[in-house]
């Protein structure tokens, strides 16, 4: 029953989310809505990945690396869902995405 009720309540946020994101897709490409609509992607593909929705989770995190390419979270968890489904070259594809990624990340350049 109570994963039920998780899985229910968390169906029911997905939704939400899904519309925020929707929302955002359609306003102006400021850097503040590229960041937003990246934050809201994320947010979707790790509502996904809790719900066990490899497919949504890949769809968001791509979404989400189109918008913020340095976010190297959601290209493991990408890489993590993308193994689950038993895709197993894609998956090492997203994770040597995610590694070339790090070289990219400003607070690591020193």
């Amino acid at each position: 029953f109570l994963r039920l009720h998780t899985i229910s309540a968390m169906s029911g946020n997905l939704e939400e989310l899904k519309a925020r994101f929707e929302k955002l897709k359609l306003d102006d490409h400021s850097t503040n809505r590229v960041r937003d609509r990246a934050q809201a992607a994320f947010e979707l593909a790790q509502a996904h990945e809790a719900l066990d929705l490899g497919r949504g989770t890949v769809k968001y995190a791509d979404e989400t690396i189109k918008n913020d390419p340095t976010n190297i979270a959601v290209h493991l968890m990408k890489a993590h869902a993308l193994e689950r489904m038993g895709k197993a070259s894609k998956a090492r594809a997203a994770t040597n995405e995610g590694l070339s990624s790090c070289n990219k990340v400003a607070c690591l350049e020193n």
